[in-house]
């Protein structure tokens, strides 16, 4: 079966999953904490990006969730849907129960947090994006550019989630954006580095509530509004 399902393979499948997941809370770990990270262990969270620098931790390697403001130092990358301009764009598809990933991104950028700059190196999967795209069709659906926009970018394996669509979603960041960036952070000639372990991505969350795109784009916020009483 091919993993780039087509629109008249999801189109249902879509509409009747959305409802699934508001009757069954599954994304109400996501919506209800915009920023907050999925962990599995305990991390350190750096705050408050106006402080001094000397505060930054750099003098061992840590695993932290840093808050901070995403910047872009030279060109960025294209959304994967549409291809504007972004610093991170990732596209998830829920495939067989499976959960995968696609993303890009600009090639350098930093975080501004305690007034210094810390490098993101390596992979980043973007969790919650400042924008998100519900296409409500499948990949092919959206013709061959966005194809190949996804071909080409870094897949990434993912666990089991349910906050999936079977016709995917398209979550991205901005130049700007506040979030939140997990991985590990290490000392580089008394600058940081943050970097995922080996085998896995950086994980970026968008710290505001998205600007929700897509056919399938009010079904989300519908069922954010009734799973967080908003």
């Amino acid at each position: 079966m091919d993993l780039f399902l087509s629109s008249q393979s999801v189109g249902l499948a879509a509409v009747v999953t959305a409802g699934c997941m508001v009757a069954a809370g599954a994304t109400s770990n996501r919506w209800a904490g915009w920023w907050s990270q999925r962990r599995d262990r305990k991390r350190e969270t750096i705050e408050h990006p106006d402080e001094p620098t000397e505060e930054l931790p750099v003098s061992g390697r840590h695993h932290v969730a840093i808050a901070g403001r995403l910047r872009i130092e030279g060109p960025g990358c294209e959304r994967l849907e549409d291809a504007a301009a972004a610093a991170a764009s990732s596209y998830y598809l829920h495939h067989e129960g499976q959960a995968q990933a696609w993303s890009a991104r600009a090639q350098r950028l930093y975080l501004v947090v305690k007034g210094a700059r810390v490098r993101l190196e390596g992979a980043i999967l973007v969790d919650v994006g400042s924008e998100e795209h519900f296409p409500g069709v499948g990949l092919h659906g959206l013709g061959r550019h966005v194809v190949d926009r996804v071909r080409a970018a870094e897949p990434i394996a993912l666990c089991a989630r349910r906050d999936v669509p079977p016709c995917g979603v398209f979550r991205s960041l901005v130049d700007g954006d506040e979030v939140v960036v997990t991985g590990w952070l290490e000392p580089d000639d008394g600058a940081a580095t943050l970097c995922p372990a080996e085998g896995e991505t950086l994980v970026a969350s968008c710290r505001r509530r998205p600007t929700v795109r897509g056919p399938l784009g009010r079904v989300a916020v519908w069922a954010a509004a009734f799973l967080v009483g908003a």
